[in-house]
Order: C-alpha cells, then sequence, then structure tokens
C-alpha cells in the first residue's frame, strides 16, 4: 500500500512563499493554456464548415439498396390521418356523476 503522508519539513519546503510563487505562476499559465484552447474550440464552432464536393458513401441497410441522400418526401395528409390527438368534432358522450345529497 502506497502512503501519501508527508513529513512536516517536506510540506514546509513545499510551502514555502519562494515556491509558492512558482506554484502559483505554474498554475496560471496551465490555465491560460486551457483558456485559450476552450476560446479557440469555440472561434472553430462560429464558423460554418465548408461543404466538400465529395459526399459521404451511402450507408447500406441489412444489406440491401443503398440509401439515397435527397430531400425527404413528407405527406402532411398521411400524417394528418394519425389522429395523434383524436378525431375532431368527434365528441364521446360524458358519463353523468350521480348528485348526492350531503348533509348540512
Amino acid at each position: 500500500m502506497v502512503s501519501f503522508v508527508f513529513s512536516q519539513p517536506a510540506l514546509q519546503n513545499w510551502l514555502r512563499p519562494e515556491r509558492s510563487v512558482q506554484l502559483a505562476r505554474v498554475a496560471n499559465i496551465v490555465l491560460v493554456v486551457w483558456l485559450a484552447w476552450l476560446l479557440a474550440d469555440l472561434g472553430w464552432q462560429l464558423f460554418p464548415q465548408p461543404e466538400s464536393g465529395e459526399q459521404a458513401p451511402a450507408a447500406r441497410v441489412g444489406g440491401g439498396a443503398p440509401i439515397k441522400r435527397g430531400a425527404a418526401r413528407i405527406d402532411e395528409q398521411q400524417i394528418a390521418a394519425w389522429h395523434i390527438f383524436g378525431v375532431a368534432g368527434a365528441d364521446k358522450p360524458v358519463a353523468q356523476a350521480a348528485t348526492l345529497d350531503a348533509p348540512d
């Protein structure tokens, strides 16, 4: 088993004011480099990538014919026939709840 216990003189050596200034400089340099990396990545994400002239090969599903990547045809009538929220104007009869006379 590895022990990470430091002796008091070793800790005092690492925590000397001269050493802490050096550690602060190293930490600042690391943070500035990391921030520059993140800002550069953000900058590249803001600009769209140009479209290349080549298209990716078509994917095959189950070894069948390749899938054509084109404008998808949407059939609005078919979607409207699904009646996702029910049929408009088709009211179902509502059963009336029995009224109870509560005592005063």
